[in-house]
């Protein structure tokens, strides 16, 4: 009896595995101006900020990865041999991989790295939105002459800050830059105050955001996924 129970156990198990639900998301890898990034790695990273599965986009910028369906905390996409030295990195936060998706990535010389959004209650029916812009040219003068503060943010009135939401431009209120704890340094990040924006029947809002350095040119994007306020009216 014992036997046939751990064996029965055993089939449920392999069962359970066999019929984890995995999906696919797939885009276009490319710069501003729509040309394909060859060779850029694309991670799907846990929880523990660990990478799960990875993929590299094709000689046209096209990829797929297959996943476990679930939210993963990032989908990031670089392309190693140019890092640090002509471009940064993409990434995609709080992705819910649930279903089959489409992610079109882009990046350049600016990374809006740590890119986080929530509303704060009984305050303006809108969006906070907090991430750290890094303007790659701006790091590597810091690199020569390093600080305390690690300034790579675009002076406020030399950024441009653009938001999509649901596909949709939003209205962007108010911009002002915050300083962000960093071990021995301190970062500079900023907070973005936007309108609610495009309403779908999505379970969640696609909030992307872009940022151009308008000293330098370095400009960079990054997707939030936020799910969606389930409160009374």
């Amino acid at each position: 009896m014992k036997q046939f129970i751990l064996s029965a156990a055993f089939v449920m198990a392999a069962m359970t595995l066999s019929a984890q639900k995995m999906v696919t998301i797939s885009g276009k890898v490319t710069d501003f101006s729509g040309k394909p990034i060859v060779s850029a790695m694309i991670e799907a990273k846990t929880n523990l900020f660990e990478m799960k599965y990875h993929t590299f986009s094709d000689r046209n910028g096209n990829y797929s990865i297959s996943v476990d369906a679930g939210t993963y905390i990032g989908l990031s996409c670089v392309r190693m041999a140019d890092y640090g030295k002509s471009s940064l990195e993409f990434w995609a936060w709080n992705v819910p991989a649930n279903e089959n998706m489409t992610i079109n990535m882009r990046y350049e010389r600016l990374e809006v790295y740590g890119l986080n959004v929530f509303r704060i209650q009984g305050a303006h029916r809108g969006y906070s939105i907090y991430c750290r812009p890094m303007s790659l040219t701006r790091y590597l003068a810091w690199e020569k002459n390093p600080t305390p503060l690690m300034n790579f943010a675009p002076n406020l009135d030399k950024m441009r800050v653009e938001v999509i939401i649901n596909g949709s431009p939003a209205k962007v209120n108010m911009v002002e830059k915050v300083k962000e704890y960093a071990g021995k340094h301190q970062a500079e990040a900023v907070m973005i105050y936007t309108d609610l924006g495009a309403i779908t029947s999505k379970p969640y809002d696609e909030i992307k955001v872009i940022i151009t350095d308008l000293e330098n040119g370095d400009k960079g994007e990054a997707i939030y996924y936020r799910p969606k306020d389930k409160y009374v009216d």
